[in-house]
C-alpha cells in the first residue's frame, strides 16, 4: 500500500519532503507536484482540478493513502469520491482550498471561513469513527462539512 503526498498550490513535491523522508522505508511514498502552480514546469494537458484529479488516480495503482495540504486536500477528496475503492485514507491538513461548502450540502458556523475536512477516516472506502456536526453522506463516505 502506497501513500502519495499533495502539495498546496504552492505545486512543489518538496513540501512534503521532511515528512516523507522520516516515515519507514515501506510501504513505498510518492511525491506529486502540480504542474503549471509555483516553480513547476507547465503540462499542456493540466487545464484544471479535473486534470490534477486524474493525474492522483492515475498514480494510484492499489488502494493507497493520500496526505494532502491545503488545495491538495481538495484534490484528495474530489479523488476520494471519484475513485473511493483507490483510496485508503486519507490525511488532510489545513485543506480549505475554497472549496464550495453549501454546494456540497454543508453550511459554516458565522464567522467562520469555509473550510471542508473529512470526519471520517476511509478504510477500503468503509467509513469509520464518528462525523461531527454538519456531515454529508457521499455515498460510503461521510463528511463533516464546517469546524
Amino acid at each position: 500500500m502506497k501513500t502519495i503526498f499533495l502539495p498546496g498550490a504552492g505545486g512543489s513535491a518538496e513540501f512534503w519532503r521532511p515528512v516523507a523522508e522520516r516515515l519507514p522505508a515501506d510501504p513505498p511514498k510518492q511525491r506529486l507536484s502540480w504542474p503549471g502552480l509555483g516553480n513547476e514546469p507547465p503540462a499542456e494537458n493540466m487545464r484544471g482540478a479535473d486534470d490534477l484529479v486524474s493525474m492522483v488516480l492515475d498514480a494510484l495503482d492499489e488502494a493507497s493513502n493520500i496526505v494532502a495540504q491545503s488545495m491538495g486536500g481538495l484534490i484528495a477528496v474530489r479523488s476520494a469520491l471519484k475513485a473511493p475503492d483507490k483510496i485508503r485514507r486519507l490525511v488532510l491538513t489545513a485543506t480549505s482550498a475554497g472549496a464550495p461548502v453549501e454546494d456540497l450540502g454543508g453550511s459554516n458556523p458565522p464567522g467562520l471561513p469555509e473550510r471542508v475536512s473529512v470526519g471520517r477516516e476511509m478504510d477500503h472506502g468503509n467509513p469509520a469513527g464518528p462525523v461531527e456536526r454538519n456531515s454529508v453522506d457521499q455515498g460510503p463516505h461521510a463528511f463533516n462539512l464546517g469546524r
